[in-house]
C-alpha cells in the first residue's frame, strides 16, 4: 500500500523518523509552504501586536460621546437655573 501511495509513504516515514530516530517534529503547517519556527513565531507576534493595536482602538476619543454628556450638563444647569 505505501509504494503506490508515496503522499502516505511520506507520512509514515516521518512518523518513524521521529519516534525511533530522533528526528525532530514538524511544527504546525510546515510542510511544501516552507513554514520555519521562526516565521510561525513571527506570525504570533504580528497576531499579539494587532490584538493590543485593537485593544487600544477601543478607548480611542469619540467627540459626540463627549458632546452629549455636555449638552446634558448644560440642559440640567439650565433646569437649575429655572428653579
Amino acid at each position: 500500500m505505501l509504494i503506490r501511495n508515496p503522499g502516505e509513504f511520506d507520512h509514515v516515514a516521518r512518523d518513524w523518523a521521529v519516534k525511533y530516530a530522533g528526528a525532530p517534529k514538524r511544527e504546525k503547517g510546515e510542510g511544501s509552504g516552507g513554514a520555519t519556527a521562526e516565521s510561525i513565531k513571527r506570525k504570533n507576534l504580528q497576531a499579539k501586536e494587532r490584538e493590543e493595536k485593537d485593544k487600544l482602538a477601543a478607548y480611542v476619543f469619540d467627540p459626540s460621546f463627549y458632546h452629549n454628556v455636555f449638552g446634558y450638563f448644560v440642559l440640567t444647569i439650565m433646569q437649575l437655573s429655572w428653579i
